[in-house]
């Protein structure tokens, strides 16, 4: 593989939020903590490289949490729903699961370098708009980092995978809710076509 094909992309971040990366969290994932270093550094770099940052982020209202027996987490409005600081860029630009309408894409991405897709469950794609915004960009490579490995994330890379989309994960800015599932979800994204470096050597071949 050729890494110089990796320009232009963009970076999908999914679920770097504060009630996830916490130790005090409603839904801590267990030493999640590790890979706030990485997340920082990719985001550093998109600012410089003037990559555009597709953020998928979970938001409920309490309603959400009524009939079931999960206990409530990012829920819109709390400390708990909000990105860690080091994943977020200064202009940021949100749209809602149910926005009906938006900017025009070309307008969205000038103007803002991280968009912001609420969604309510762990599918990036439950936003309707985010598929809508990757394929306006006819950019076809993207980089793939945040949580769950073994979740979101692995769902979203194979339908980019599906959609046409070439994909790069950088392994250790990544992260499972269950650690032991860690190796068979890399081994299948690794099948369906996956490119797998670690954080550094895609930062440096950007």
């Amino acid at each position: 593989m050729q890494l110089s094909m990796l320009s232009p992309c963009y970076f999908i971040d999914l679920d770097t939020q504060n009630d996830f990366f916490e130790k005090k969290g409603a839904q801590y994932v267990k030493q999640v903590e590790r890979i706030i270093p990485l997340l920082k550094l990719l985001r550093e770099k998109a600012f410089l490289k003037h990559i555009p940052i597709f953020s998928g982020v979970e938001s409920y209202g309490m309603q959400d949490f009524l009939k079931t027996q999960r206990k409530p987490y990012a829920i819109r409005g709390t400390h708990g729903s909000k990105k860690i600081p080091e994943t977020l860029l200064k202009k940021t630009f949100v749209i809602p699961q149910n926005a009906k309408k938006i900017p025009a894409s070309r307008t969205l991405l000038k103007k803002y370098p991280q968009i912001i897709l609420e969604k309510s469950r762990f599918d990036f794609f439950n936003n309707p708009h985010a598929i809508k915004l990757l394929r306006s960009t006819k950019i076809r490579n993207c980089v793939m980092y945040g949580i769950a490995l073994d979740y979101g994330l692995q769902m979203a890379t194979s339908r980019l995978l599906k959609e046409g989309f070439q994909v790069w994960i950088p392994v250790d800015a990544v992260w499972c809710i269950n650690e032991e599932n860690r190796e068979k979800a890399l081994i299948e994204l690794r099948k369906l076509g996956v490119h797998m470096w670690n954080t550094a050597f895609i930062l440096e071949n950007l």
